[in-house]
């Protein structure tokens, strides 16, 4: 565990030596101390030796910040410090390989007293000194208001319930107006002001779900709707022909859109000079074809079709069948005598098989007439049991 701690301080430890021996400078220690009673603080940066570039200053509300070009610390420094009357922090890290930053977060702000703030640098140190406030404005809190307990009765609005009332009455005038049939009978000028306003509201707050729920079925309305719906659809569907005709769409197999051949040939393999193979699809048939100097000759019909589409053409000839004639033993071959040769042995070999059966029959006949005999010859020479 010795031997594992130490092994990782060295490997953390060696970028940081080899800084010190390229020229860098190193921090070693931050310190604070008052000045003048206290008005005025420092913090001093001590160096292992002097550097050579001018540190830069930066002042933001409450931190103040140098930059020493030149140097590196390890570790980073951290402490907190007592300035005036509250706490400060002070803290040393390396920014990167060529920079330190030395920062110090001051418990008051120096907004407007930056030219106050100084820096001077030593031989083997740079000293950062700033104002520093005694005693901290605080705001006087202000004092709680007193909390009245109100009263139950004062907890309603009086208004709002007699503005209820006063529209419960109007509406109630306005409806005594309404249900009055004789013409001559006229309310007061404020009451048909009053009854015409809320006529408008009443109007004017109505939605429209709830006017098409009161309006009366309309068949003309309803045929209105349909054929717009159907001149919608018709329309969609004859731009979507268009564009499939023009080519903006792909056709893919529809009939209607795409003219289907009917006879077609799906491939031709040719094995020797002016002799080849075709296969020809008609309708949802598909045939295999001889081209030769003679002309076209039906070898025979393919059984699945489907299968041989998806297969293609290596599973129709055959594994073995050689297309270029490179490595097959006879190079030279007629395709109409041979298919002839072969029909003449398939007849030939269908003669004899016929004959052969007709042999066979004829022996088990004349076996089957030699044991009847046999049994003739044999009850002839029996005596009667009389």
């Amino acid at each position: 565990m010795k031997a594992l701690s130490l092994t990782l301080t060295m490997i953390l430890t060696l970028p940081f030596m080899a800084l010190a021996e390229t020229g860098k400078t190193k921090i070693e220690d931050i310190a604070y101390k008052a000045q003048s009673q206290g008005s005025r603080g420092s913090v001093v940066i001590r160096l292992a030796s002097p550097i050579n570039e001018i540190p830069e200053l930066t002042i933001k509300d409450n931190m103040v910040q140098v930059s020493v070009p030149g140097t590196f610390v390890w570790p980073k420094i951290e402490k907190n410090v007592s300035v005036g009357s509250a706490d400060a922090t002070l803290m040393a890290y390396q920014f990167n390989k060529d920079l330190v930053r030395v920062r110090a977060m001051l418990p008051f702000s120096l907004e407007g007293r930056e030219k106050q703030v100084s820096l001077v640098v030593g031989d083997n140190s740079v000293e950062l000194t700033f104002p520093v406030e005694q005693s901290r404005k605080t705001a006087s809190a202000p004092a709680p208001a007193v909390k009245t307990k109100k009263s139950p009765d004062a907890a309603y609005d009086t208004k709002y319930l007699e503005k209820l009332l006063s529209d419960k009455e109007l509406r109630a005038m306005a409806e005594q107006a309404n249900s009055k049939a004789e013409p001559t009978a006229v309310a007061p000028k404020a009451v048909q002001t009053d009854s015409k306003k809320q006529q408008d509201e009443v109007n004017v707050t109505l939605s429209a779900p709830e006017r098409e729920a009161n309006a009366p079925f309309s068949v003309a309305n309803y045929l209105g709707k349909f054929v717009a719906f159907l001149g919608i659809v018709l329309l969609v569907f004859y731009a979507a022909a268009s564009l499939m005709k023009k080519g903006v769409l792909k056709k893919g197999k529809l009939g209607f859109l795409n003219s289907t051949k009917s006879v077609e040939v799906l491939s031709t393999t040719f094995i020797g000079p002016k002799r080849s193979v075709l296969t020809i699809r008609a309708h949802d048939q598909v045939f295999l074809v001889g081209s030769s100097e003679s002309g076209l000759q039906l070898i025979s019909e393919i059984n699945n079709p489907v299968g041989m589409m998806k297969e293609g053409e290596r599973k129709l000839a055959g594994d073995n069948f050689d297309t270029t004639l490179q490595k097959s033993p006879e190079k030279e071959f007629r395709l109409k005598e041979t298919a002839q040769a072969n029909r003449e042995a398939a007849a030939t070999s269908e003669i004899g098989l016929d004959s052969f059966l007709d042999s066979k029959a004829t022996s088990k006949v004349k076996d089957k007439v030699r044991f009847s005999d046999q049994i003739k010859s044999k009850v002839k020479n029996l005596k009667p049991l009389q």
